[in-house]
């Protein structure tokens, strides 16, 4: 994970924090599962090491050949413990909550505390009253990193305009001070009517950190101090030896949610306070903390405001409103999880009707529902789908080449779906429309987000004008710019189109001729931004509307950066192993955004001048209105020549006035149409030996 700003800690600067992600599933319902993070702080768990990932997988490789998670070989790793029993905890439920609250059902929001970071005064003194302007009532100084003077000069002064019945001010020290000068620190801390201070001097000096409790004039937490005490013994060794005012409870470091139950039984047995908060986690593991804080009912402010501190950080439920955290409910229907209105187990909505997979199959082919090469396409597809295979095949468009294929976790591919459900806020019953190649992953996709987001699906054959024959108005449609630009020619299907609340355009670049007749369109237009690498898109963009922007935003939890050649890198922890070097030339803004310049294997080398055969084609579509493509031919003088291929027939002289001269294709190829892939995409390198096969004009 990337933080947004560097983040000061006891540790030093981070700028990232590595994660792991666990996911369970089912053999026999691949489409339950449950997500957990594995998120080790660097030189303060107990089990951050440097074989981490290979103990990891060595755990969870046997863990799934005994069928059980064995509990008590995790318990010596806090951060795992804390993963799989997330991952567990989802997996029972087989739903998005781990707990289920008022909380967890969005009618209630845990008060959180504002954290300041270390760092300069400047910096902390902005960080305060960006808090205190959002309305924040808690607030917890990270202390250490500057001159303790100067630190309590910023308390200080923010204490003068905000007295204790307007604002709780926690510090943490992190283990900063020294024994010999924690006293003192702590007496002028008390002058600020500080509400506790967490950890002041460096964990395990435990006569020390006793003697600073029994005399210290603020209240004294337990953070660090708690880490690697595992047994019930040693728990109540250190709770007596210390007797703190508070601890702070981290499930990542204090052995999961069961290792924090065991700290609150001890501590409210000695009546000992307590408060839970997050460790850096991302929006996975911080839903989970969230989640079972909610069930303690625990009135003081609690420390998990940290899901916004990372730039690629995972799509969440999650949002903070003032001073509180709030869940807002995904609404999914995860077939197989539970039996809802009466329904069997694991069914779905097919053309208005609901089925399982074992009456879909009695059902299809039959008199009354007669084969189809679209049913048929969707019956392999469900077959593989239902598979207990934990993968799943996916097929590449080919559009620069010959399609290869291959295998994805199904899990992966849940959260691809539940992703684009929440984007678009997608409902339990919402009618969607599928009219793409099941060969191709954006229409596999469609069909695992209804049965993910208990969509209701409707399917016909993949056509060129999906509106030909359909009066019904639909929530979501996902298509490819063809079939958007049939709609828009034919009055009555353009009618159909605007009923549909929104369209989804993917699988190639709009042409600005069809992107200008969509500002007219009264549905809500996106354009997409994926391969089938990235499970379906990973990045969208308004068409139209207010929000209408020629730059595309990535999703939650997508990290872009460019390459040395200026193509997209793309980084997706939860849909991909590894990052994905593109070969699409782009641009990035300072917000994350990006705009597709071409292809880099359409990159024509013209007499030393570089041109991207997409960015010409976007200029030549002013001057030619036929469909149209550039390609190029091997030339003695120039390098590669420029190409103009047309459907029909073309004058290049009307191209006389094009600027820069180097610009103009020098020759011309007409062709009866225009080859494209099967996803609908010009086949450029079909295009490329019709152009290399005609003798040179």
């Amino acid at each position: 994970m990337r933080f947004i700003k560097p983040a000061g800690t006891s540790r030093g600067i981070m700028t990232t924090h590595k994660v792991w992600y666990v996911c369970l599933t089912s053999t026999t319902l691949p489409y339950k599962q449950g997500w957990g993070e594995c998120a080790p702080l660097p030189g303060l768990s107990v089990d951050d090491r440097p074989d981490y990932e290979s103990l990891l997988l060595s755990l969870s490789q046997r863990f799934e050949a005994e069928g059980r998670i064995d509990w008590a070989a995790l318990k010596p790793y806090p951060s795992l413990y804390f993963g799989f029993e997330s991952a567990w905890l989802q997996y029972e439920r087989g739903d998005q909550l781990y707990f289920e609250t008022d909380f967890s059902k969005g009618k209630t929001g845990i008060p959180i505390n504002g954290l300041v970071w270390m760092g300069s005064l400047e910096s902390m003194t902005s960080q305060v009253e960006n808090l205190l302007s959002r309305g924040f009532s808690c607030i917890k100084f990270k202390i250490g990193a500057l001159r303790f003077e100067d630190e309590w000069t910023l308390i200080r002064s923010i204490r003068k305009r905000f007295p204790v019945s307007a604002l709780q001010i926690r510090v943490d020290a992190n283990g900063a001070f020294t024994p010999e000068q924690a006293m003192a620190r702590l007496h002028r801390l008390a002058e600020l009517d500080i509400h506790s201070i967490e950890q002041p001097i460096k964990a395990g000096q435990w006569p020390a950190m006793a003697r600073l409790t029994a005399t210290s004039p603020l209240p004294i937490a337990l953070d660090e101090e708690l880490i690697g005490v595992h047994d019930q013994k040693s728990r109540e060794a250190l709770l007596d030896t210390i007797k703190p005012a508070y601890l702070v409870l981290k499930p990542s470091l204090h052995g999961g949610i069961e290792g924090c139950k065991s700290w609150i039984q001890l501590a409210e047995a000695r009546q000992t306070g307590w408060w839970v908060t997050s460790a850096l986690e991302s929006n996975v593991g911080l839903t989970t903390i969230a989640q079972w804080c909610a069930t303690l009912n625990n009135p003081l402010h609690q420390g998990l405001g940290t899901g916004s501190l990372y730039e690629n950080n995972t799509c969440t439920a999650l949002h903070i409103k003032g001073e509180r955290l709030y869940h807002r409910p995904l609404q999914l229907a995860i077939p197989g999880s539970q039996k809802e209105k009466g329904q069997p187990e694991g069914g779905f909505l097919l053309n208005g009707q609901h089925f399982n997979w074992e009456s879909l199959q009695a059902a299809y082919p039959s008199q009354h529902w007669p084969k189809s090469a679209h049913m048929d396409a969707l019956m392999a597809f469900l077959s593989e789908w239902f598979d207990p295979s934990p993968t799943l095949t996916i097929q590449t468009s080919g559009s620069t080449g010959v399609p290869t294929s291959f295998k994805v976790p199904k899990s992966r591919l849940i959260y691809s779906a539940r992703q684009t459900i929440q984007w678009f806020n997608l409902k339990e019953g919402d009618d969607c429309l599928l009219c793409l190649d099941l060969q191709f992953i954006a229409a596999k996709m469609m069909v695992i987000r209804a049965l993910v987001g208990g969509l209701s699906l409707w399917i016909q054959a993949a056509d060129g004008h999906p509106f030909k024959q359909t009066q019904q108005s639909f929530r979501f449609v996902p298509l490819v710019p063809m079939q958007v630009y049939n709609s828009l020619q034919h009055p009555a299907e353009k009618e159909a189109l605007e009923r549909c609340s929104t369209l989804l355009i993917g699988g190639a670049a709009l042409s600005p001729e069809l992107e200008q007749a969509l500002q007219t369109v009264n549905t809500n237009v996106y354009a997409s931004y994926g391969m089938a690498e990235t499970l379906s898109h990973i990045a969208l963009r308004k068409v139209n509307g207010k929000e209408a922007s020629t730059w595309f935003t990535p999703l939650p939890g997508i990290h872009l950066s460019l390459t040395d050649t200026d193509c997209l890198r793309v980084e997706a922890p939860m849909l991909c192993v590894a990052p994905i070097e593109t070969k699409d030339i782009a641009m990035l803004d300072e917000m994350g955004r990006f705009r597709i310049l071409g292809r880099q294997d359409n990159l024509i080398n013209t007499g030393g001048k570089k041109i991207l055969a997409e960015r010409l084609e976007a200029t030549l579509s002013s001057y030619i209105k036929q469909p149209f493509a550039i390609s190029k031919r091997p030339d003695t003088l120039l390098g590669e020549r420029l190409v103009l291929v047309t459907e029909g027939p073309f004058d290049l002289t009307r191209l006389l006035g094009l600027e820069p001269a180097w610009t103009r294709p020098r020759e011309l190829l007409v062709v009866d149409a225009l080859p494209l892939t099967s996803s609908g995409k010009i086949d450029r390198a079909t295009l490329e030996q019709w152009v290399n096969a005609q003798a040179p004009v």
